[in-house]
């Protein structure tokens, strides 16, 4: 799935850092972790 980022933030398994308006593909499993631990309004599944 597609989503789009809200705000910047670190993927705390990769380093990764992910910055606005940025668009990454994640599974949905992983998409619901990232909700879960940094709260809503860091990512958002795109159309």
């Amino acid at each position: 799935m597609k989503y789009e980022v809200l705000k910047n933030f670190r993927d705390k398994h990769t380093k990764e850092v992910y910055k606005k308006g940025q668009e990454i593909d994640f599974l949905v499993k992983r998409a619901k972790e990232i909700e879960k631990n940094l709260g809503s309004g860091f990512i958002k599944k795109k159309d």
